[in-house]
């Protein structure tokens, strides 16, 4: 089967098909957005983090160290915070990962759990696992049937589904999933093999990567051509909407003349109509947020 491997800040995947870079977090160019591939905030490395993820767990399956490498380079793209969904939360054990890894990009980011049942008799331990979380994001936990959240449409970035989880019908959790996720975002899949919810998994998303460690566990990124397209897409306009706003930070903190204001306004603007033509109205509203600063600031030079 397969493993995971990494040598001088590079993660690789090998099975029978050979070996696969995962991550290479040497490659200081790979990266646009404001996250430098070797470091964060406070100069703690993305190899330090996973790393240091494996080394907090006694028992640590090798597929959530996968689902993490697979989640980060997402994580780079996007300057802005995310939105995650995690359906099957059981144990808590994923949660803390997912956690630890948005806060440590961003801590606006946010991170709502599923799960159907809690209590002291349902082996529920996501409080616990949650509150070890040290750099936390947002996060909430919704007790709901799996294939019925009630949650908005269309609402979260990443979706990981948590295969160890008990689904009764799975067909209609993989419905759900796909109805909450974003045009271009990322649905994750972590489970064991040849289980009704891996089949459906592969039934249901003929393009997909796969990585299959052993006859018990893998994990899949799990695409639709359209949602391949607007990610493509997406990922483009939060990078030039990310840039964009922190160019206008620099203004507002430092002044500009009143031309550049101006053009940095319009260009917001048409910014923000970009994005909710791909289905992004809350970055509409931080671009819009944004326009209204500079222009109250060019209000004021104006006086």
């Amino acid at each position: 089967m397969g493993r995971i491997t990494v040598k001088n800040n590079v993660f690789y995947f090998s099975d029978e098909n050979g070996e696969r870079v995962l991550l290479d977090c040497n490659d200081f160019l790979a990266n646009r957005s404001r996250v430098p591939l070797h470091s964060l905030q406070g100069g703690v490395t993305i190899p330090g983090i996973l790393l240091d993820l494996v080394r907090r767990q006694d028992v640590y399956p090798m597929e959530y160290l996968l689902a993490d490498v697979l989640l980060v380079p997402y994580l780079m793209r996007d300057p802005l915070p995310v939105k995650a969904l995690e359906i099957g939360c059981m144990d808590g054990m994923m949660s803390y990962h997912i956690a630890t890894l948005l806060g440590k990009f961003h801590r606006e980011s946010l991170l709502c759990c599923v799960c159907d049942r809690i209590g002291n008799e349902s082996g529920n331990c996501w409080v616990d696992r949650a509150a070890a979380v040290e750099e936390p994001p947002r996060l909430s936990l919704l007790v709901t049937d799996y294939d019925d959240t009630q949650l908005r449409d269309k609402n979260f970035d990443i979706v990981v589904i948590n295969g160890f989880a008990d689904f009764d019908r799975p067909q209609e959790m993989i419905k759900e999933a796909r109805r909450l996720l974003k045009g271009g975002g990322m649905m994750l899949s972590y489970s064991g093999c040849h289980t009704p919810l891996h089949e459906s998994l592969r039934s249901e998303f003929p393009e997909r990567e796969e990585y299959i460690l052993d006859s018990q566990s893998g994990v899949m990124i799990l695409h639709d051509r359209e949602n391949m397209r607007m990610r493509r897409d997406g990922g483009h306009c939060a990078q030039i909407a990310g840039e964009c706003m922190a160019k206008a930070e620099q203004v507002l903190e430092n002044g500009a003349e009143k031309e550049e204001i101006r053009a940095l306004a319009r260009e917001l603007d048409r910014l923000a109509d970009s994005a909710i033509a791909g289905g992004e109205p809350e970055l509409k509203l931080r671009l819009l947020r944004k326009k209204e600063q500079l222009l109250e600031r060019l209000y004021e030079t104006s006086e």
